[in-house]
């Protein structure tokens, strides 16, 4: 018996340890809200983040664990070889975009302006009022409009996540808000006696990808191909068609 067991515990221990490593590693950053992210506390429990990470899951045939970690962070996690994966990103919002492997266009994302109900829907962005507070999320950059942040036209007021930006807007704080167009949608879905605009400058149009760290531990191309067949077979369309 003893010499069975000794044959067969080295077999489980390396069964577990080949299991550890087949986890794959989804980061999230804590500035994302409803609907990409539901946090309790720092654990993420559901959202667009959450389902994809479940769709993964069963595409891979593999556990999924997610990694919360606060923007500013995000390059020095993947540096660290922290994180397996992070969506919702393009090459240009990270400091060393070479150091993923890109799954190209998953979904379009786009960055909107939006006011009170009583605010004048601007046609471009030079149409908004000289010395307008405009709020974004801190960290975040937003190309079209920094040089008017630049030359003092307008003033950026930072907030944490997207959803600070719209209370905020809301609160009368700031005359104008910047959110992802999605999360601006569902924030009006499950509040229908908001007060916000019914008008959106868009601002920026970008395919929103994932990138998998060249340090992670499951192989790139491994995760890449799961995210092209979750696009083609419709399942990537499927959950963010529950949070229109």
């Amino acid at each position: 018996m003893k010499r069975l067991l000794c044959a067969v515990l080295p077999m489980v221990l390396a069964a577990q340890v080949a299991e550890a490593a087949e986890s794959l590693r989804f980061g999230v950053t804590l500035s994302s809200t409803m609907p990409d992210a539901k946090f309790q506390g720092e654990r993420l429990v559901g959202g667009i983040m959450y389902d994809l990470g479940q769709a993964l899951s069963i595409q891979l045939a593999m556990k999924v664990s997610f990694v919360t970690l606060p923007w500013k962070r995000v390059d020095s996690a993947v540096r660290a070889g922290k994180a397996d994966l992070l969506c919702e990103l393009i090459p240009q919002w990270t400091v060393s975009p070479d150091e993923y492997v890109w799954s190209g266009p998953l979904f379009d994302l786009s960055d909107v302006i939006f006011a009170h109900e009583t605010t004048p829907e601007p046609k471009t962005i030079a149409d908004m009022p000289v010395d307008s507070t405009i709020g974004g999320v801190l960290g975040y950059h937003y190309p079209a409009l920094d040089p008017f942040f630049s030359n003092g036209r307008y003033t950026r007021e930072d907030a944490v996540t997207q959803q600070s930006v719209i209370l905020k807007l809301a609160a009368g704080r700031t005359k104008y808000g910047i959110s992802d167009a999605l999360v601006l949608s569902w924030y009006k879905r499950i509040n229908p006696n908001h007060h916000l605009s019914g008008w959106q400058l868009v601002i920026s149009r970008v395919g929103s990808q994932c990138g998998v760290p060249l340090k992670g531990k499951v192989p790139p191309e491994k995760i890449i191909n799961a995210l092209q067949e979750l696009k083609r077979n419709g399942s990537i369309e499927k959950i963010l068609n529950n949070y229109r």
